[in-house]
């Protein structure tokens, strides 16, 4: 990033706050996809659980993210 002209690093930052939000469109989508699936419940909370934190991992890199672009740009 540091060889960047400074619009090629704004549109990087664009196109990586892009891709983490879609990530995280994506984990509420993979938890969508288990309802009414035959799984267990032990199995679907666990996958559940899992998801969650990586959804607020997500998140925060997201804000993380923001702030950066908001910082610099």
């Amino acid at each position: 990033m540091a060889n960047l002209q400074a619009s090629d690093r704004e549109a990087q930052m664009e196109n990586i706050r892009t891709w983490v939000s879609a990530a995280l469109t994506d984990e509420g989508t993979c938890t969508d996809e288990f309802d009414g699936q035959k799984v267990s419940d032990a199995v679907n909370k666990r996958i559940k659980k899992t998801v969650l934190k990586l959804a607020k991992l997500t998140s925060n890199c997201l804000a993380l993210i923001d702030n950066l672009i908001n910082s610099y740009y």
